[in-house]
């Protein structure tokens, strides 16, 4: 089956593949490699606004591993405590 994008396996195999750089930029909590990440992904249309600020993007990647369904209780745990020492809750909304 076809859509606008290409072939269901050429879109499977790149949300695959995102996924799995996801996942690693996540667990990294690197602002810079973040960046690297939304403008590789941008180029090929994932992402359409603008990057927010560094402190944002900081505590969203906070957010995001502690509910990552692949974090360790361990990586979780340093998110909560890192997140609720500067007064933020788990919750990405």
């Amino acid at each position: 089956m076809k859509n606008n994008i290409g072939d269901d396996n050429v879109i499977k195999e790149l949300m695959q593949e995102w996924i799995l750089e996801r996942n690693v930029v996540i667990r990294s909590l690197d602002v810079e490699k973040f960046k690297a990440f939304w403008k590789k992904w941008s180029a090929r249309g994932f992402y359409r606004n603008g990057l927010p600020d560094d402190e944002v993007i900081e505590i969203s990647l906070y957010k995001m591993l502690y509910n990552l369904e692949s974090a360790t209780e361990e990586e979780k745990n340093k998110a909560k405590k890192w997140l609720e020492s500067r007064g933020f809750d788990v919750f990405l909304m």
